[in-house]
């Protein structure tokens, strides 16, 4: 009996993690595909208009998100999603040298072709799409027509 229980745990533990995986993959494929930057706030203020031009475009595959910046330089980053938090968790670790192991808890939403993020670089998971507060930013992209 007592093996019998442990199976039972054991397969549903693998159940759920496996129901996760598959949302997480869904919710990946739902968002991949090239974008161009909407808008950028950065501790509740427009970004400078600079910022914002010197983005070409946002590409997302697989769990890569990769800004394309004019002349070609590519900044890619992990991204990890956690599709069972309402509003939807996106964490982003960039892969450069400089800021690598630095993961930026955010929240993400994808309604109609955009794409918004909002991220804390201090490491504290933002609560709502707002970008006040310090080390807050917040972006929204637009998908690209095919």
């Amino acid at each position: 009996m007592r093996r019998f229980a442990m199976a039972t745990v054991v397969f549903l533990a693998a159940t759920g993690f496996t129901m996760a995986d598959e949302a997480t993959d869904k919710a990946l494929k739902e968002i991949a595909g090239e974008y161009k930057i909407k808008s950028m706030e950065e501790d509740g203020k427009p970004a400078p208009k600079e910022a914002l031009e010197a983005v070409e475009s946002v590409e997302i595959k697989g769990d890569v998100l990769t800004i394309i910046l004019k002349g070609g330089k590519k900044e890619p980053a992990k991204i990890k999603l956690d599709v069972s938090k309402k509003p939807a968790w996106i964490d982003v670790t960039p892969e450069s040298a400089d800021e690598k192991k630095k993961t930026m808890p955010g929240l993400y939403k994808f309604e109609k072709g955009e794409l918004t993020i909002v991220m804390d670089e201090s490491g504290k998971r933002p609560e709502e799409f707002k970008s006040t507060g310090k080390d807050r930013l917040m972006l929204v992209f637009t998908k690209k027509e095919k």
